[in-house]
């Protein structure tokens, strides 16, 4: 699927960006790709930009930059249908506000509705160029790889390198952002001589634990450090590796996790890709799968992948699921129709896949569940 595949190469590019000329090669790769920021597309575009951006919270001012470009701003509106809110993805309603916040969008305020936790938050916050607080000086010098800073911070003060903060600006959110030791902030970010200097002088570390924020930092030299210090019997489980490594985006460790962790592709490593709108480890996972069950499989809720996309509106994904398969899917219709997701109803009705009159869930059809604009559609 054409679109699937651009967003994929789009997701490449955003994530390799490191000055202005990158900035331009994302924007001139999507104006090659003809009309491409419609009211369809937009959305999923927005989320794949917020989804790096949680990923690689350097780029944040990149990204502001891209969004202030008159095509962008002109498309990104409060008409938009964007993905419903869950527990998982509500991470990128939070940072396409700030986004478009700071590139001064009038239409910014439309996705605290999407939120779950807009009630938590004022509208008028002042303008910040970061998703996460770079107030601390102990963050701000890991952030910047700054040892000596560091170095300094740590002499002076009585400051104990165990002690648990969060450095995300919204503190509802669960991540390994929050709750966090400077060691494991060190390894999130990458910083590999401030990793290495607390690695020295931290004590009671638990590198299992580590392990994760080192795989989420994608720093090869950090994760080889961390892993020697862990004998094989002593991990509890290494899913979780696999599953870090799609949700923040570090696709080439895909492989190596699956190669020397003895870790297997599951179903819910497809939802992983959902949630955190990785197109490039979707079609990878799929092309190194040997399991095509896995991802018309279901999760712990019984629920499959092609039904949490169709409920929560991740729109591309469903439509490479539905030319992946010619099964009648009724309940992803049903889910779609919950979720008010307009275009996701027709992939499914377009492609006689679903019917509005088909009884689901009890004892109630997509059509009773429908409300505007999908009522009048069927």
């Amino acid at each position: 699927m054409e679109e699937f595949h651009i967003l994929c190469d789009i997701q490449k590019l955003l994530v390799s960006i490191k000055n202005e000329d990158d900035i331009e090669d994302v924007k001139t790769f999507i104006y090659i790709n003809g009309s491409f920021l419609t009211k369809t597309n937009t959305p999923s575009l927005l989320m794949l930009i917020a989804s790096v951006v949680y990923a690689n919270p350097h780029l944040f001012d990149a990204m502001v930059k891209l969004l202030s470009d008159k095509p962008f701003s002109n498309f990104i509106t409060n008409e938009m249908s964007i993905p419903s809110g869950n527990a998982f993805a509500s991470m990128p309603y939070f940072i396409i506000y700030q986004l478009l916040k700071c590139s001064n969008n009038p239409n910014r305020i439309c996705f605290l509705n999407y939120w779950p936790y807009r009630r938590n938050m004022n509208p008028m916050d002042s303008i910040h160029s970061q998703i996460i607080d770079l107030t601390n000086p102990y963050i701000k010098a890991i952030y910047d790889d700054d040892v000596q800073k560091l170095q300094q911070l740590i002499f002076f003060s009585n400051f104990d390198e165990n002690q648990q903060m969060s450095i995300f600006k919204v503190e509802y959110i669960d991540s390994l952002y929050n709750n966090s030791i400077l060691i494991e902030f060190a390894a999130l970010f990458g910083s590999l001589q401030c990793f290495k200097y607390l690695f020295l002088n931290s004590k009671n570390v638990d590198y299992e634990d580590l392990l994760k924020y080192s795989i989420a930092g994608g720093n090869y030299d950090i994760i080889h450090i961390t892993e020697d210090q862990i004998q094989d019997d002593e991990y509890k489980s290494k899913q979780i590796y696999l599953y870090l490594a799609i949700y923040y985006m570090r696709n080439e460790l895909i492989e190596y996790l699956i190669d020397n962790y003895e870790v297997k592709i599951d179903t819910e490593c497809y939802i992983r890709c959902l949630y955190s709108s990785n197109y490039d480890a979707f079609l990878k996972l799929i092309e190194i799968d040997e399991d095509d069950y896995n991802i018309f499989g279901v999760d712990q809720k019984g629920m499959k992948p092609i039904e949490i996309a169709s409920l929560y509106g991740y729109y591309y994904f469903v439509k490479l699921m539905v030319n992946m398969s010619n099964r009648m899917m009724q309940d992803c219709l049903y889910y779609a129709t919950i979720g008010k997701n307009l275009d996701i109803v027709k992939i499914i009705i377009e492609n006689n896949l679903g019917n509005p009159n088909y009884i689901i869930r009890n004892n109630h059809t997509p059509f009773d569940m429908a409300r505007g604009e999908i009522f009048h559609y069927f």
